[in-house]
């Protein structure tokens, strides 16, 4: 008889948990079942920030904020298991993952590495406490993938930046209180040289949020367009002409928290996939679902090694990341291709009260979505061949 396991119980090297790993995963189990995690709508992105957030200092509160840094700085400096478990535990009760990610997976891991004592004084605490959110303002019309293609300038008198241009696909700009942003501070530059990274508040003058309405309803991201907005000096990261290496740092910091947030998701959904399949599969669906399983011991075991990496150099750290972000969008599609084959006609939302077929449909498409989020399927590639393989550029 086809059973349904937990399929997190069963992953390789799970058996070799110590006691503080499992003591640690039964606590948060008892905190989350008491204290379940709002439901997000993304057709109501105001309410269920505000909702997520406040959820989020509640989980703070309880000893269990997300961002790894040290406890003075509004966080706790956890293991890689430990962080592991707390996104297994979050993402089997469908907490959200994305809310503030810029904050906890972005801006945090680069303060700790570039920035000065008083910017993770100031910035640091109320992303542990759910306080602020942030994000990311970093791609521009024509210079997504491409991201040292950008143009955005911010040219300084020694004292403040004075910023102009536009960034896009930027989640949250809209509801956000602070941005980090990267642009061209030293005028007639090109490529990696001249950029800066620095923080912008989002409520300063000259700052034009506009939403984007994506082709399943929601507006998530927006574009923002800025027209002499003034930035202290005091707010860049690092030094000032050298925000490509602060890019690289976020984008290999971004991407590993994807792989291990996506693994922590999609090993959740794979339960009610795998349920499905004890009602509905055949032999070929079911040997789906344990090439599925493999895949997904896979990424776990990636997750790990990504968050465990020992070096230190941007385009290394970078370049795993890639690998990662590559397994998680076949991942995805490999779990709603199943998902929708057992459903089959079925999986068709009947009306507009018919929530779990769109939360369902809302997947599928966001499935396809990961090929192009967070840089393309093509240039992780390219990162792997630079980073790793040592490839030459032909």
């Amino acid at each position: 008889m086809y059973t349904v396991s937990e399929p997190f119980d069963d992953f390789p090297g799970s058996a070799a948990w110590d006691a503080e790993e499992r003591a640690f995963r039964a606590q948060i189990r008892r905190h989350l079942t008491d204290n379940r995690a709002p439901v997000f709508d993304r057709f109501d992105m105001k309410n269920s920030l505000v909702e997520t957030l406040a959820w989020h200092r509640r989980l703070a509160a309880a000893g269990f904020p997300l961002p790894v840094c040290p406890t003075e700085l509004g966080g706790r400096p956890r293991s890689v298991a430990l962080q592991l478990v707390q996104a297994e535990e979050m993402a089997a009760v469908g907490a959200n993952f994305s809310v503030n990610i810029v904050g906890i997976s972005m801006l945090t891991p680069l303060l700790l590495a570039l920035g000065s004592p008083e910017q993770q004084a100031r910035w640091l605490p109320p992303v542990g406490r759910g306080e602020e959110l942030w994000c990311q303002l970093f791609s521009e019309p024509e210079a997504g993938s491409d991201l040292f293609g950008m143009r955005t300038t911010a040219i300084t008198d020694g004292v403040t930046l004075r910023v102009n241009g536009q960034k896009i696909w930027s989640s949250t700009a809209e509801h956000a209180d602070f941005g980090l942003m990267l642009a061209r501070t030293e005028p007639g530059s090109a490529g990696k040289h001249g950029i800066g990274c620095f923080v912008v508040d989002m409520k300063s003058p000259g700052i034009d949020v506009r939403p984007i309405k994506q082709i399943g309803g929601s507006a998530e991201f927006a574009e923002v367009f800025f027209d002499d907005v003034t930035v202290p000096m005091t707010n860049v990261i690092g030094a000032p002409n050298d925000g490509a290496t602060a890019a690289l740092r976020v984008l290999a910091a971004e991407r590993s928290g994807l792989t291990m947030g996506s693994y922590a998701v999609f090993a959740a959904q794979f339960r009610d996939v795998a349920r499905l399949c004890a009602q509905r599969g055949t032999r070929g669906h079911r040997d789906a679902l344990a090439k599925l399983w493999e895949a997904l011991a896979v990424q776990r075991l990636n997750a790990i090694r990504q968050a465990s990496a020992e070096t230190e150099e941007p385009i290394q750290l970078l370049a795993l990341a890639a690998a990662g972000k590559l397994r998680s969008g076949a991942l995805s599609v490999m779990m709603q291709d199943l998902r929708a084959e057992l459903l089959g006609m079925s999986a068709a939302a009947i009306g507009p009260d018919d929530h779990a077929a769109a939360l369902g449909g809302e997947r599928f498409v966001s499935s396809l979505g990961l090929s192009l989020g967070g840089g393309t399927h093509q240039m992780q590639r390219n990162a792997i061949a630079d980073g790793l393989l040592r490839m030459p550029r032909s």
